[in-house]
């Protein structure tokens, strides 16, 4: 019993100890807080009320008094009108140090007079921050300083209009934008100075902005400032990160990462009349549109225009990592697609605000390619309740939605119409190439389809948003082109588990099918349904000319007519989602029958057991019997005698580039007359009537029609017409000659015999004879 009295008794004298310390402490508080900052406090200007601001801020106390780590200091709480604490445990002399620093820096730089926050504001943060690594605090304790000056100035901005002159502020900014980007950017500058290491750069920087943009509704603005000032706040912080000591280009990239993911979480902590939660789209593009133009100002050794492309990624993925710690009312995952439509939007459009020697129009197909790269690696980084893998595909539409929507406000020397194709094409290549780099519970190569199928339809539906000199409704089906192109052929570029060539297949058919159902959501002057068959020429096209482009272990030339089956089928399937006036989406078979095409057809030939149709693009598409490969798609496949099969034939392949201008058909094999004057045969060859000098059957094997070459001629000679019969053909050439080849056992060929020719090597070329 007096061992358990004695400790007791010993318990309440350190009680009673550590309550004396405290009052004594707040005495101390008390009477330095009267005094100002330990100076004369006489005086009443503008800097010393600024400061003893500063020192009431970092002396505030929780009304619930708390023991921390430092053995019973008391945690000093800044208010400030978010929904966010600010909290710091320094003592009374603590205190004083960091404002008698504040106050010694404004004299120093002959400011102790002046009535101009802009001048003032800046030097505040410096000496204030410099003398938080006297203090013997940790790191974290710091940061945590650093918050409640940054709070606590923008604070002190409040009713201080008058000491705002429009004359200081920086050129295009307002007062407002240029004091509050100079209080983040000296913040973020001062990190170094404040005690902080290399390696808290990134948690220090992403605070500094996070409550710097959170409290903004306790500084005297305005609802419709907000934008502007966000887009300097971001902006001002990676701006200031070549002024670190010790920090190198080598953690750049993480530290603006953390910038806009900070600034993206400040946004939920504004509290503001007539701010609210559907303003949070605009704001948070407002974080990557500032955050991306400072890339240009960052001058550091090693940094240079090679780096860009790098951390614009780190700007979008920050931001969108960024959405989950937003804590506003009535904000749930409802709002995201919005959000990630303006982080890729934002960033996109002030591509062309960066400054930068080596830098030019020609780095923006590259940029575009990360920005939209950069979001989409970054959905399984949100954290919120209700949002799981189930929301990734309605999130990387929005990604490419954003991008493609803002390409028209890019202006940049060197930047026009004609380069709008090649950035469409990369907005789908880096969305699609980052499909891999999602980490995210219950997400795997399963969801590959889906994803690829709401990145074609963003970017598709957002083509008529763009607003660009030169452009119009008669872009658009080169533009689609260029959508289900960049998607194409990126699909080989995914790294995921799980992933392998076998998926392509699946893969490519949603591309088509995703821009194609998307088509009837493009909103533009001059466009409507007579255009469809035009859009759905280049869907196709697009992805088709792009399997050249897909690299991956087990995919080769040989499987590009699956391929392209699946492409064809992708798009004819997808008809049924166009809802658009003057479209009856419920019969599209009938109106695909056109649309297929893209074109009129120009000729019909039709053989024994297969016809072929020539259009007026220069294309060829064949159908019925193939047992000889006579439709030329590399297999022997009957075409057209299923439901749906006439609504996925795909173009003959005639070669790299090569069009027709006729074509001959007859029993089971198929002639066509080039654009070059050249002419290609395939199907039965059982006498040669193909003319390549063998009687081995062509188009019915894999990769042979890639491989099938025009007829041997005759040394320069070429043909303008070519004509079938039952196993023989005859071609007209440019010189008005005649030259027949195939079966000739009732005399056919003409030449006088009954030998077939072109059945045997060497019999081709100059060695048939022309007919006399």
């Amino acid at each position: 019993m007096k061992s358990l009295l004695s400790w007791f008794i010993l318990l309440v004298s350190i009680t009673l100890l550590f309550s004396s310390c405290s009052s004594s402490e707040d005495e101390e508080y008390t009477s330095t807080a009267s005094s100002g900052t330990g100076t004369s406090t006489s005086s009443s200007s503008l800097s010393s009320k600024v400061i003893a601001e500063l020192s009431t801020s970092l002396s505030s106390k929780s009304t619930s008094r708390s023991l921390d780590d430092t053995w019973g200091r008391l945690t000093r709480v800044s208010s400030r009108n978010t929904s966010k604490t600010l909290s710091n445990s320094l003592t009374a002399a603590q205190i004083s140090t960091i404002t008698t620093g504040a106050a010694a820096t404004v004299t120093a730089a002959s400011l102790d007079s002046s009535e101009d926050l802009i001048a003032l504001m800046p030097k505040i943060v410096e000496g204030a921050q410099t003398k938080i690594s006297d203090l013997g605090v940790s790191s974290a304790e710091s940061v945590k300083v650093i918050t409640v000056i940054d709070n606590s100035l923008c604070k002190s901005l409040s009713d201080k209009s008058e000491y705002l002159p429009s004359a200081s502020a920086e050129t295009g900014l307002t007062a407002n934008e240029t004091v509050l980007k100079l209080i983040t950017a000296t913040s973020v500058a001062f990190i170094d100075d404040a005690g902080l290491g290399s390696s808290d750069v990134g948690t220090a920087s992403s605070e500094i902005v996070e409550t710097v943009i959170g409290s903004l509704g306790s500084c005297g603005l305005s609802s419709t400032e907000l934008s502007g000032v966000v887009d300097q706040i971001s902006g001002g912080a990676v701006d200031a990160l070549d002024q670190i000591t010790g920090f190198s280009v080598s953690s750049l990239g993480d530290v603006i990462d953390n910038i806009t993911s900070g600034a993206t979480a400040g946004l939920g902590d504004i509290t503001l009349t007539g701010y609210s939660v559907s303003d949070l789209d605009e704001m948070v593009g407002s974080v990557t549109s500032g955050a991306t133009a400072a890339l240009g100002k960052i001058s550091m050794t090693g940094y240079s225009s090679d780096n860009l492309s790098a951390m614009i990624k780190h700007v979008t993925a920050g931001a969108t990592g960024g959405l989950g710690r937003i804590s506003m009312t009535d904000y749930n995952t409802s709002h995201l697609p919005a959000m990630l439509r303006n982080i890729t939007g934002g960033a996109t459009g002030s591509l062309g605000r960066i400054t930068m020697t080596g830098y030019s129009s020609d780095n923006l197909t590259t940029m575009v390619e990360k920005v939209t790269a950069g979001a989409t690696g970054a959905l399984g980084r949100i954290s919120m309740t209700g949002y799981s893998s189930d929301n990734l595909s309605t999130m990387v539409r929005e990604v490419t939605s954003g991008a493609t929507g803002s390409l028209g406000r890019i202006t940049m020397t060197g930047y026009d119409v004609n380069d709008l194709s090649t950035m469409i094409e990369k907005v789908t290549a880096g969305s699609t190439e980052a499909l891999g780099d999602i980490s995210m519970s219950g997400y795997d190569a399963s969801d590959l389809t889906g994803m690829m199928e709401n990145i074609t339809a963003g970017a598709t539906a957002s083509l008529g948003f763009i607003s660009m000199t030169g452009y119009s409704s008669d872009n658009l089906s080169f533009m689609v082109s260029k959508v289900t192109a960049g998607a194409t052929g990126a699909l080989g570029r995914i790294t995921m588990t799980g992933y392998t060539s076998d998926n392509l297949s699946s893969m490519v058919e949603k591309v088509t099918a995703g821009a194609t159902g998307a088509l009837g959501r493009i909103s533009m002057s001059g466009y409507d349904y007579n255009d469809l068959a035009g859009m759905m020429e280049k869907i196709r096209t697009g992805s088709t000319g792009a399997l050249g482009n897909i690299t991956m272990s087990g995919f080769d030339s040989s499987d590009h007519s699956a391929m392209t089956t699946k492409i064809n089928s992708g798009g004819s399937g997808a008809l049924g989602n166009i809802r658009m006036t003057g479209y009856d989406h419920t019969n599209p078979g009938s109106t695909y029958t056109i649309a297929m095409t893209g074109r009129s057809i120009a000729h019909v030939s039709a053989g024994y057991t297969h016809t072929c149709a020539l259009l007026s693009n220069g294309s060829v598409k064949c159908w019925g019997y193939s047992s000889y490969g006579q439709l030329g798609y590399d297999n022997n496949s009957t075409m057209g005698n299923n439901s749906g099969e006439m609504a996925s034939i795909p173009p003959v392949d005639l070669g790299t580039g090569r069009t027709a201008t006729a074509i001959s058909v007859d029993a089971d094999y198929t002639c066509a007359l080039l654009d070059n004057a050249s002419v290609k045969c395939w199907g039965r060859n059982n006498n040669g009537q193909l003319g390549i000098g063998n009687t081995t059957d062509m188009g019915d094997g894999s990769g042979e029609m890639a491989q099938l070459t025009g007829i041997n001629l005759g040394a320069g000679r070429t043909a303008t017409a070519v004509s079938t019969g039952q196993y023989h053909t005859c071609a007209v050439l440019d010189n008005a000659s005649i030259k027949c080849w195939g079966e000739n056992g009732q005399g056919q060929l003409g030449l006088g015999n009954n030998n077939d020719m072109g059945n045997e090597s060497g019999e081709m070329g100059d060695n048939l004879p022309s007919i006399d």
